[in-house]
């Protein structure tokens, strides 16, 4: 069974009543909730795939929006982003990288909201135009949204983000936020365990389900290839944690590479500062360096990657057309080719 049938099936005995820790256990459940809620529902399980992708397209834009301060520049980021085939790919799957990229989004976007208060009441809905409330709304937002993330998958690159948040908060003296921030973060992925505490009626039994899930990872006879995610996003090959040679990975493109030089070039040349943007960046790249890797944990940084590539060669139109029009024939020469 693969992991696109297994996230299937776990969600499907979830709903049935199934415990909670017995199907699929070292894997947290918020993913698997959405994807066994819509066979329990329709009988099809890629629907949730489909409005994750539109809502992350949505979110991804008003972030851009707020990053580039350019509303040309977050529509080309955007569609960059909307016909990258590693992330519409996603479309016909039911894994969990799509569920935990939308909670990332969401994340950064309602993080961006609550630092900037000028920002959000233009962005947010009239709900949240409302001074001090809308601040505090939007970072609630925010820290949950960061919990459900942790909640989708193995929650590998949380401290790496909680790392992040905590230096940009400390650094626009939101002190209070970086209190809260964790204890926003916990209860938002305690509540996803709903259907264990409302069965079991333990925290110490959730607290060591919660630790056999890491040691699960911890003694795993998987062994990372150091440095294999930086390989793979340079020349689009790949060589897994198994027995094998390379392989040429299908949805690799230039956009990939030339996120990491726009980067580099960048720094360099000062037309980017070491922002938030660039710090998440950099910062899961080198988990990623380090951890076993497949090509589709590079979903994460694909976001950023397109949004600093635009701040760095975004201006130059013909390298906008250029870059589309790759990404357009890739996407035909895919859909042709399957």
């Amino acid at each position: 069974m693969s992991d696109n049938e297994l996230y299937q099936w776990a969600g499907y005995q979830i709903f049935k009543g199934v415990p909670l820790f017995s199907i699929n256990p070292e894997v947290p459940p918020l993913g698997k909730y959405f994807y066994g809620a819509s066979i329990f529902l329709t009988g099809n399980p890629y629907w949730p795939s489909l409005f994750l992708f539109v809502l992350s397209v949505l979110v991804f834009y008003f972030w851009a929006k707020i990053f580039l301060q350019n509303q040309a520049k977050a529509k080309w980021a955007t569609l960059f982003l909307a016909f990258s085939p590693l992330f519409y790919g996603e479309i016909a799957r039911s894994m969990l990288d799509l569920p935990q990229l939308f909670f990332f989004l969401a994340h950064v976007l309602f993080l961006h909201l609550s630092l900037n208060p000028c920002l959000a009441g233009r962005q947010a809905s009239p709900i949240l135009r409302r001074g001090k409330f809308r601040v505090e709304m939007t970072f609630v937002l925010s820290a949950l949204a960061l919990g459900y993330f942790a909640a989708c998958k193995i929650a590998l690159y949380l401290p790496l983000i909680l790392l992040t948040d905590f230096y940009f908060l400390a650094k626009n003296k939101k002190y209070w936020q970086i209190i809260f921030l964790p204890i926003l973060v916990i209860l938002a992925y305690a509540s996803t365990y709903l259907a264990f505490f409302l069965q079991e009626k333990s925290l110490m039994l959730w607290l060591g389900n919660q630790k056999w899930m890491w040691e699960f990872y911890r003694i795993s006879l998987v062994k990372p290839i150091y440095g294999m995610a930086a390989i793979t996003l340079f020349t689009g090959f790949f060589k897994g944690w198994w027995a094998g040679g390379w392989i040429l990975v299908k949805e690799y493109n230039l956009l990939w590479p030339l996120s990491l030089l726009a980067v580099i070039w960048g720094l360099i040349k000062k037309k980017i500062k070491f922002s938030y943007e660039v710090s998440l960046f950099l910062g899961l790249l080198a988990v990623n360096l380090l951890i076993p890797f497949w090509p589709r944990y590079l979903l994460l940084l694909l976001p950023l990657g397109i949004l600093l590539l635009v701040k760095v060669w975004g201006e130059k139109k013909y390298f906008n057309y250029a870059l589309m029009s790759m990404l357009l024939l890739q996407f035909f020469y895919l859909q042709l080719s399957s």
